[in-house]
């Protein structure tokens, strides 16, 4: 059966015109699915752009995030560094002053403790936890020290020095060198105050005084001992004269003796019971003990130290003779110094400088006497 159109047979136009009524809502719904599907596309592709825009922010944001993020691990890694680099470096300056045999105190302007190393530890025995904080004068004894003097050198900003600060007497006397620096920061009232031992210093510096004083007077002494050596000598040849004189066994005494009616043996038997012999045996013997003196005294002096074979038990006893002369002008008369003199009889000879011997045994015997 074939399908038979409603409006054949009808006119043209109007065919068209229903054709036309029939078709216009179509081609109207058609229209406007059109647009409504441009219009969802261009939404569509909208929204596309925007959730790549967004995409594309929130990418550069992550970004920003990831950097900031990087920077700031780096900032930490870096500070975390800094403050190791730091520890160490404070570690470091610790030991060095730790270590250092110096004491070093540190203290603010009020005069409390702020700093205190091993050395002042082990001066006091007082740790750097107890010391910390305390006044200084209440941990450490500091002669030559006081409060306005820490407080000019901060003022000032100049070091106070003391040098060889005494502490005790004689043979305990101790000596220090006491320096205060005071702290060049802008919002530091502080100082360190560095103490030195410097006894050995100054006992070496005594010494050396001492030796040069003992030099001169060595000198001096080989001087005097020159000019003494002459006036003995006339002496001792004079006292030996006037024995001879004296004597009744040379035949010119007693030929004059005769000639002038004088009895030699009266006048020597005069003598000896007026003990003038003794007298005059005594002025020799005490003359021959000086110029043995003033021989060891001149023999000590000598610059030269040529070596030769040397009597050891002879050069002692030079020695002991020479220092026991040298130690009687300081011992008081009360003071009574006895030698025991041991020597084996079959003591070798040596070979040395005689010289340099005697100038080492003396100054020992000297120091065993004063003491």
């Amino acid at each position: 059966m074939m399908l038979q159109l409603p409006f054949v047979g009808l006119p043209l136009y109007f065919t068209l015109i229903i054709i036309f009524l029939i078709l216009a809502p179509i081609i109207a719904i058609s229209l406007h699915l059109l647009r409504y599907k441009q219009a969802l596309k261009a939404k569509e592709q909208a929204l596309d752009e925007h959730y790549e825009q967004k995409n594309k922010e929130v990418s550069e944001r992550k970004g920003k995030l990831y950097n900031m993020y990087n920077r700031l691990f780096e900032e930490i890694a870096k500070h975390e560094i800094t403050e190791e680099l730091l520890k160490e470096t404070q570690d470091y300056l610790q030991s060095i002053i730790n270590s250092m045999p110096s004491i070093l105190i540190g203290v603010n302007k009020s005069g409390d403790i702020t700093h205190w190393n091993t050395a002042a530890q082990a001066e006091t025995q007082i740790s750097h936890n107890e010391a910390l904080g305390k006044p200084l004068f209440n941990m450490i004894d500091i002669q030559g020290i006081n409060l306005s003097v820490i407080q000019s050198a901060i003022d000032k900003k100049a070091p106070q020095r003391r040098e060889a600060v005494q502490n005790g007497h004689g043979s305990h006397a101790r000596y220090k060198d006491i320096t205060i620096y005071p702290l060049h920061t802008l919002d530091s009232d502080s100082a360190v105050i560095r103490i030195d031992d410097v006894t050995s210093r100054i006992r070496l510096e005594n010494m050396i005084i001492q030796n040069e004083k003992m030099g001169s007077l060595g000198e001096l002494a080989a001087g005097v001992a020159h000019e003494i050596n002459n006036p003995l000598s006339t002496m001792l040849q004079s006292i030996q004269n006037i024995q001879r004189r004296l004597s009744d066994a040379l035949p010119e005494n007693t030929a004059l003796a005769k000639d002038m009616g004088i009895d030699l043996q009266v006048i020597n038997n005069y003598l000896e019971k007026r003990k003038i012999t003794s007298f005059i045996e005594e002025v020799k013997e005490a003359g021959e003990r000086a110029a043995k003196i003033v021989t060891n005294m001149l023999e000590f002096s000598r610059s030269h130290t040529n070596w030769d074979t040397i009597n050891l038990v002879e050069l002692l006893n030079r020695s002991i003779d020479l220092s026991l002369s040298a130690t009687s002008a300081l011992k008081s008369s009360e003071m009574d110094i006895s030698i025991l003199r041991d020597f084996p009889d079959d003591t070798p000879l040596i070979y040395g400088s005689a010289v340099e011997l005697q100038q080492v045994r003396i100054p020992l015997k000297m120091i065993t006497a004063n003491d």
